[in-house]
């Protein structure tokens, strides 16, 4: 949404010229979507990252992947299937184990070295993250821009990954531009791999103030199943907050990122949870202006957009953890729980039956998107960097 937003708002000033590039999905190969070319990237390197999450993709699309012995049900034959399935299973008992202990080797993308780009702006860290930027690191090269997206990307590397190099580090280092979501994630990027970052937020397109007189009757969360295992999103947390709640009506809109676990998950889920899989993008501002609290059971984010999609519509936000920039402690738009469960139902009870109190968190977190995520600003912040990305320097 972060990428989608700053495209279509560059897009629409002048100087600019806006390509999405997108994994492949079944879609044309090239689409014109909100006046903004949206092109298959085709590049696909033996045994990356990306090559697995192609061959998973159409797994899924054939097969129902199961919790026990042999694992899956073909739904659908494929011919494909022949070198998927061992493709997979390859990949999960040998490639990771290997792939974790292998040093990154950069990789010139011939796709990347011929296209007549003026930058590349990247939204994601891994290896072909990584051998986009080195392929432009030469003479007259297109710009590279490494946008943040979680803090776990500015974490210091683990014990293990110190003394080889990862497609992580080597982004971060060879970068010509990193855009951070917070003053916190460009604080870590520069105490740990001694880069500096420009703090761009998170934009958000902002309709008319709508007031705060409709009926609002769900508490909402979004996700996805993950296992058990995830410091993310973390759906079972929200099961065993509803169970403490069961006066609340809850709103599950719960992809199936991991289909046996959302499998499991759903074995366990309260009669007061709605589970919804997917929900189209265009329709997901009608469940906000339903919601009379927003629920987060992350461990860890970057800059939730989430948090500005309820802050859009007036909707407080109740935060087992996660805290950006003090949007919910500082700034009132919420409640952040201190990863305290039976805190966090107290928060909610509170802010379900308190409409009063209700309002006034709502309108708090309207106003703090307002003052800070206007797309408008963060359209000319990142218009300017774009001009000139050696300005990278942020006050520490």
């Amino acid at each position: 949404m972060r990428a989608k937003f700053f495209a279509a708002e560059l897009q629409r000033r002048p100087g600019f010229d806006i390509t999405f590039l997108v994994a492949g999905e079944g879609q044309p190969a090239t689409q014109i979507i909100d006046n903004i070319a949206v092109v298959v990237d085709p590049t696909k390197p033996w045994l990356s990252e990306r090559f697995f999450e192609e061959a998973y993709a159409g797994y899924l699309a054939a097969c129902e992947p199961r919790a026990t012995f042999p694992y899956f049900r073909i739904r659908s034959w494929r011919a494909a299937l022949l070198w998927q399935i061992p493709v997979l299973a390859f990949h999960r008992v040998f490639y990771r184990r290997w792939a974790s202990r292998a040093a990154y080797r950069p990789r010139q993308l011939s796709f990347y070295a011929r296209h007549a780009a003026d930058a590349y702006c990247l939204f994601h860290i891994d290896e072909i993250t990584a051998d986009i930027i080195a392929t432009c690191r030469r003479p007259l090269g297109p710009k590279t821009v490494l946008f943040l997206i979680h803090d776990i990307d500015v974490a210091p590397e683990p014990a293990e990954d110190r003394e080889r190099l990862t497609p992580r580090t080597f982004a971060l280092r060879n970068a010509d531009l990193i855009i951070a979501q917070t003053q916190s994630q460009a604080d870590r990027l520069l105490e740990n791999f001694q880069r500096t970052a420009l703090v761009i937020r998170n934009p958000m397109t902002l309709d008319p103030y709508e007031g705060l007189e409709r009926e609002r009757d769900i508490a909402l969360w979004i996700g996805r199943a993950q296992p058990l295992t995830s410091f993310h999103k973390r759906p079972e947390l929200l099961f065993d907050l509803a169970r403490l709640c069961p006066e609340v009506t809850f709103l599950a809109i719960l992809n199936p990122d991991d289909p046996v676990c959302f499998e499991q998950l759903m074995r366990t889920r309260p009669d007061n949870v709605e589970v919804i899989k997917k929900v189209p993008f265009a329709e997901v501002d009608a469940l906000f202006k339903r919601a009379r609290v927003f629920i987060s059971t992350s461990g860890s984010e970057g800059f939730p957009n989430t948090f500005l999609q309820a802050g859009k519509h007036s909707v407080p936000i109740v935060s087992l953890t996660v805290d950006p920039e003090q949007m919910l402690s500082r700034h009132q738009a919420g409640s952040a729980c201190g990863g305290d469960l039976k805190v966090m139902a107290a928060e909610l009870r509170s802010l379900w039956s308190d409409h009063v109190a209700n309002r006034e968190r709502g309108a708090n977190a309207r106003a703090y998107v307002e003052r800070f995520h206007d797309i408008q600003r963060s359209g000319d912040l990142l218009a300017a960097a774009l001009r000139e990305p050696g300005q990278t320097e942020v006050r520490p």
